[in-house]
């Protein structure tokens, strides 16, 4: 008596009327039921976001192109759609309007709707719902389930059911009633009931104004359908999972009805059912009232109870009924009405009826894609004649649950107009009508769903327009994908924003007059073949291009993440001649072997190729004269001002400290602001000036400050200045000298043998730098407290000898009996992180490293590898203000250039910092073995002279030691 399908509408707002086991009571005849849920209108054309389906597309393609066949695309086969790949790189959607397959043990199946008796019951052959008619012999009529859990079964309230008769999709019941047939319905997505009552005396039957069909919910609970129906929210999610809209009735006013089709031009009338406790009496006059008593009446009368849904497919909407919503057929036998309806035709209510049929398909396959041929096609069954009309097809804003008459859906642009007539006689037989959609072959891969109206001319006045159309409307599709939209990977000489990535509505700058151009992009139709990149770069302000491209000269790129380049020197026009300084424009296009084209990409870059002048340096009031009487190495901080060149706007300022004697050449030009390397710092100006903190590294410091431009071009000199040539760099300088030195380092502090125990005092050192083969401890008066680490043992303080934190400096004195990763002093924290570590790198090269809260280490590195059994003298340093460590290696009594690095502030120490010589943290084992003298660990930047005595003193009462 109800007819459920698996509900797809939203949940409603409130559970009414909760029952669980219940009698539904057909209502009073009402023709302004709303339909289903309702939900906002959509536009068909919008904005979506494209689905990740490329990768199996192009499989298929790939697959395709091979074989010279048509390969299926299985990942994007849906209920209602089916992909192929063609050989010719092409795809073809084909979308129906309503399930036409589903999924099975075997895969996909078409879906069959075709009843049969396995024995136990009566079940369609394939079909989406699991629906389930009684075989008679029984008050069981039938059960629809969602696969999921859910299901409601109906029973006959009175007595047994005769056996079916089974045709097709239909299961009949004869004489339920005396008069009354039950016809049971297998739908695609539903399964109804039809009472056909075949005399006006069976329509007055009590009997059969009094049905009420008992309902069971399993998984689910019973309540009214907000629109007249019946829904059956599950328990598990709270959510509509079947529902029942109001009912459907039509007479057989026209000889082609049935209990499928209300036949000819016929149309059908809506009515409200009703739900109620069992036992609790009757609420509604029954099925004769819902009917009436109108004039005219043809037998036999079909009452339908039908159903809806929110599946996004097919509907109408008719004038004589503006507020009642014909969504997925509900109300009707599922066909789509179109035209004129002349009140002489409506046999019930004698009224004019004007109606417009829409269609909505998943075009989510063809999303972004670029539409090569798309095409609707839908079946005209039913004509008033055979005498063409006109239909037009448009692309029309989306309809909903909620579309009727009053809130039809606006159009957005023709897509075609066909003069027809089907269906009406064996002259003019049912017949698919094709209406092409290119018309709108822009719009349509711009959203993930397509609606299509069916539109009549005439159709408020001109009976030969009426025409059914069957739901199962299609579109056939054929596309294919335009190759990505290119990006500038690289540019040659570039500094700055040097992608299209990075460039993002800016500028990119190049100092070089022939650039060289990177691009990248890609094709998901794989087995078009290689895609040709097409690239021109125009001055601004210039009509005609530069550099270009003409037929037959592109750059081939692979279809799968491809890559070129292009520019200066390059296949083209006009790509000999070097580009002026200037703002340009350089563009690409990507097209595949289709013709497709991908989307353009412009890349805006400056060619700037002359080089800044050299920046102005002012030094503090301290500086005045050059000298600070007062200042001290490595302590004292000096503020100096870096002005850019008058009328010359920079990018930056790169800046290195070094001693007088040191020249730490040119600059990376690849700097960015705020960042160290090697001995330069780059800081970027405060509108045309910044300022910078320096501290002089030795008794006499130079500070050298190089202007850098977004281009990359370093300050030069000319050739006059600059006698070796006209291309070097040049810094703006200032020497500086300070008065005084660090505090040499005097204190002793007592080491401890790990192996022995043995205590060993503060190292005395007074004699000459070493040099040459050690095989033994050096014998020297002046020394004689060496260590051997070669019998396997080390040593250790008592405690911290600095904070890493600020300015130290490390040495020792050292001959390694091997050149492997090492290390000879460390100060440890009491987790065993080596706060500074010296000693050897895995490259052989002496180093230094420090450690930062954070955890990140930061090493320098001397230029030479260690020779086995060979006395080295290793000095590094840390220098805070100047944000750098040093460190110089000398064999012999002469002293290597700093190797400077930018560092990072190491941590300061803890509880239970220790030093450790030999080894680098309190659990590891020794790790050095050779010889050491005199290491050094003190609190000060010592200056060139200082490191001079610590390794040529031949003053016998000067004491080095750890501190």
């Amino acid at each position: 008596m109800v007819s459920f399908n698996v509900a797809r509408s939203r949940p409603f707002s409130a559970l009414t009327a909760v029952i669980g086991t219940a009698v539904l009571m057909l209502g009073q005849l009402g023709v302004t039921g709303a339909g289903a849920a309702s939900a906002s209108s959509s536009a068909a054309v919008s904005s979506t976001t494209a689905s990740s389906d490329a990768a199996p597309e192009a499989v298929a393609l790939s697959r395709a192109k091979k074989s010279g066949a048509a390969v299926r695309v299985d990942a994007l086969t849906t209920e209602t759609r089916i992909v192929d790949a063609s050989p010719d790189g092409t795809l073809t959607a084909t979308v129906s309007s309503v399930p036409v397959r589903m999924r099975s043990g075997a895969g996909w199946s078409d879906i069959d709707l075709n009843l049969a008796d396995d024995g136990t019951e009566v079940r369609p052959r394939m079909a989406p719902l699991d629906v389930r008619f009684g075989r008679g012999g029984d008050a069981r009529m039938s059960t629809v389930g969602d696969r999921k859990g859910h299901s409601v079964e109906q029973s006959w309230p009175y007595g047994k059911l005769p056996a079916p008769i089974l045709s097709g999709d239909q299961a009949t019941y004869p004489d339920v009633l005396p008069g009354v047939d039950l016809v049971q319905i297998a739908g695609r997505d539903r399964m109804g009931q039809v009472f056909k009552v075949k005399t006006a005396a069976a329509l007055a039957d009590p009997r059969l104004k009094d049905l009420r069909v008992q309902l069971r919910a399993t998984g689910a609970a019973l309540e009214p359908h907000g629109a007249g129906g019946v829904a059956a929210r599950g328990t598990d999610t709270g959510t509509v999972e079947l529902s029942a809209s109001k009912g459907a009735w039509w007479d057989s006013a026209y000889p082609d009805t049935d209990a499928a089709d209300p036949g000819g031009p016929g149309v059908s009338h809506p009515f409200d059912l009703g739900l109620a406790a069992h036992g609790q009496g009757a609420f509604s006059t029954g099925i004769a009232s819902a009917v009436g008593d109108p004039k005219g009446l043809s037998f036999p009368l079909y009452i339908d109870p039908d159903f809806t849904n929110s599946r996004r497919d097919y509907l109408y909407v008719d004038s004589a009924f503006p507020t009642t919503s014909y969504w997925n057929g509900q109300y009707t036998d599922g066909k789509v009405n179109l035209g004129f309806l002349p009140a002489a035709w409506d046999t019930t209510y004698g009224v004019n009826h004007s109606a417009q049929g829409f269609y909505q398909f998943d075009s989510s396959a063809s999303l972004g894609a670029v539409i090569l041929a798309a095409r609707f096609n839908v079946t005209d069954v039913w004509s008033s004649s055979c005498t063409p009309t006109m239909v037009r097809a448009f692309v029309t804003y989306g309809v909903t649950p909620s579309t009727t008459w009053n809130n039809r859906p606006g159009k957005i642009q023709q897509l075609d107009a066909k003069s027809f007539a089907n269906g009406n006689s064996a002259s003019c037989p049912a017949a698919t009508v094709g209406f092409d959609m290119m018309a709108a072959k822009d719009k349509l891969p711009t959203t993930g769903q397509w609606t299509v109206g069916l539109y009549a001319d005439n159709d408020n006045w001109d009976q030969l327009t009426w025409k059914r159309f069957d739901n199962g409307a299609t579109i056939t599709v054929q596309y294919g994908h335009p190759p990505t939209t290119p990006k500038v990977t690289a540019v040659s000489a570039c500094n700055t924003y040097c992608t299209s990535d990075t460039a993002a509505g800016k500028s990119g700058y190049t100092r070089t007059a022939g650039p060289v151009f990177t691009v990248s992009g890609s094709d998901v139709d794989v087995n078009d073949g290689w895609i040709t990149a097409w690239m021109s770069v125009t001055k601004e302000g210039e009509s005609s291009a530069r550099w270009w491209m003409a037929a037959g000269q592109p750059i081939w790129l692979s279809p799968s993440a491809g890559s070129g380049s292009w520019g200066y020197g390059s296949t083209g026009q006009g790509t000999n001649q070097p580009l002026p300084d200037g703002h340009y424009k350089f563009s690409v296009t990507l097209v595949d072997q289709q013709g497709l084209v991908s989307g353009s990409t412009d890349y805006w870059f400056w060619v700037d190729t002359a080089p800044p002048p050299v920046p102005q340096i002012t030094a503090p009031t301290e500086l005045s004269t050059g000298t600070d009487g007062s200042g001290v190495v490595g302590s004292t901080s000096y503020k100096f001002t870096i002005t850019e060149p008058a009328g010359y706007a920079v990018k930056g300022f790169v800046y290195a400290v070094t001693d007088s004697k040191s020249d730490p050449g040119a600059p990376d030009a690849a700097m960015s602001c705020n960042t160290a390397k090697n001995a330069f710092v780059m800081v970027c100006p405060n509108k045309n000036s910044t300022t910078m903190n320096v501290a002089a590294i030795d008794v006499s410091t130079t500070l050298r400050v190089w202007a850098l431009d977004a281009a990359g071009n370093i300050s030069s000199c000319t050739a006059a200045a600059c006698p070796t040539g006209p291309n070097r760099s040049a810094a703006g300088s200032v020497a500086f000298s300070v008065g005084k030195t660090a505090t040499a380092p005097t204190k002793a502090m007592n080491v401890t043998d790990s192996t022995t125990g043995a205590a060993r005092t503060g190292m005395t050192v007074g004699f000459d730098g070493l040099s040459g083969p050690c095989a033994t401890e050096p014998a020297s008066t002046d020394a004689p407290e060496g260590f051997s680490f070669s019998g396997g043992y080390s040593s250790g303080t008592g405690g911290a000898a600095v904070n890493p934190s600020q300015s130290f400096t490390a040495s020792v004195w050292a001959c390694p009996s091997g050149t492997g990763p090492s290390t000879v002093l460390a100060q440890t924290d009491s987790s065993g992180n080596s706060q500074l570590r010296l000693g050897l790198a895995a490259d052989g090269h002496w180093a230094l490293t420090t450690r930062a809260g954070s955890g990140t280490e930061t090493t320098v590195e001397g230029t030479g590898t260690a020779t086995a059994g060979q006395w080295a003298f290793v000095n590094a340093q840390y220098d805070l203000i100047n944000a750098q460590m040093r460190i110089t290696v000398a064999s012999g009594n002469s002293r290597d250039t700093w190797v400077v690095a930018a560092a990072n502030p190491p941590s300061a120490p803890g509880p239970g910092t220790q030093v450790y010589l030999g080894k680098a943290a309190p659990g590891s084992a020794q790790s050095y073995t050779g010889l050491i003298t005199r290491p050094v660990l003190t609190q000060a930047v010592l200056t060139a002279q200082q490191v001079q005595d610590l390794w040529t003193s031949a003053v016998g009462s000067t004491s080095q030691v750890l501190y």
